[in-house]
């Protein structure tokens, strides 16, 4: 697969979440102390920023959309395509 490939319409979302995964991995594998440092600093400027409110808004949308994920709504497919033959 080409780069080119990668950066098409169909893939770039792909591309770009599993690139930033693994450099996010990379960070913690590489330097752990110094990458918690760097996620504490930026979680308590959000929390300043936007306030405690907001951080607990984005809880809550996380475990909302874990709780679709695994439950039967996450199985569910929406639109259709048509059927190979």
């Amino acid at each position: 697969m080409t780069f080119k490939q990668l950066l098409s319409e169909r893939k770039l979302t792909s591309t770009l979440t599993i690139g930033f995964f693994v450099l996010f991995l990379l960070a913690a594998l590489i330097d752990l102390s110094a990458f918690s440092e760097v996620i504490t600093k930026l979680s308590s400027q959000a929390s300043a920023m936007f306030g405690q409110f907001w951080q607990w808004l984005m809880l809550g949308n996380l475990l909302l959309a874990l709780a679709i994920a695994f439950s039967k709504a996450g199985a569910l497919k929406l639109g259709s395509k048509p059927q190979a033959r």
